[in-house]
């Protein structure tokens, strides 16, 4: 079975049934993975059925104005495709001190896919603004940081001096899940993770550091498939 560019992660080693090829004559045609930016293509010859997922970009961080970001929200679309139909995938990206793109599918010219960007401050991407068929919420920063930051979901953790971001959304109890959420930053570190994890101000017991920081960029997964898995 092809990994994409990736590779198998490493949550995916050893489980068995992530490499199952799903139901009877079903079969992987790609698996593709796709990182900030915007990337045009069409469905390959012999794709009837399209599985996909997204992570929007984290939140990032201004210290004079939101020390901490949240995390990006995660969504998922499997529907029929047929070869030849046209798609556009846009990934978000993390931002200096300022909110996190937010991840798009369209097929068609029909939007099928949207995972919303974690905002600076503490709002999440939210799964009520999300397009998508499975749908969940970042974790939303923290301004009293210190604490660990959130992962997978999870809101930034709590305690002086700094603030921590929150992490991203992920698929979550799942046998065969590709895309885990990023960690938020915590106050030793300015960038969220990757994918999507909300940013944090790097924090001096020196006396502080002014800088901003970026949320973690985006992530999208496409498979296609010759019928549903």
């Amino acid at each position: 079975m092809a990994y994409g560019a990736m590779g198998p992660q490493p949550h995916q080693i050893g489980n068995q049934a992530y490499f199952r090829s799903g139901a009877v004559g079903a079969k992987l045609i790609a698996r593709i993975p796709l990182f900030a930016g915007t990337t045009n293509g069409v469905v390959p010859d012999g794709a009837n059925w399209l599985s996909s997922r997204a992570v929007g970009a984290g939140g990032g961080a201004n210290p004079s104005g939101n020390p901490s970001g949240s995390g990006g929200a995660f969504a998922r679309e499997d529907r029929s495709c047929t070869p030849g139909q046209a798609y556009t995938a846009v990934v978000g990206a993390g931002v200096n001190a300022g909110n996190g793109g937010n991840s798009t599918l369209t097929l068609a010219g029909i939007l099928i896919l949207l995972a919303e960007g974690g905002k600076t401050g503490q709002t999440p991407g939210l799964a009520a603004n999300c397009v998508g068929t499975i749908k969940a919420s970042g974790g939303a920063g923290n301004f009293g940081g210190n604490g660990a930051a959130g992962t997978n979901g999870g809101s930034g953790g709590s305690g002086p001096p700094g603030g921590a971001g929150g992490g991203s959304a992920g698929e979550r109890n799942v046998a065969d899940a590709l895309m885990l959420g990023g960690l938020g930053a915590d106050c030793r570190n300015g960038r969220g993770g990757f994918p999507g994890g909300g940013a944090q101000f790097f924090y001096s017991n020196s006396g502080g550091d002014t800088s901003t920081a970026a949320g973690g960029d985006g992530l999208m997964f496409l498979e296609f498939w010759t019928a549903k898995p």
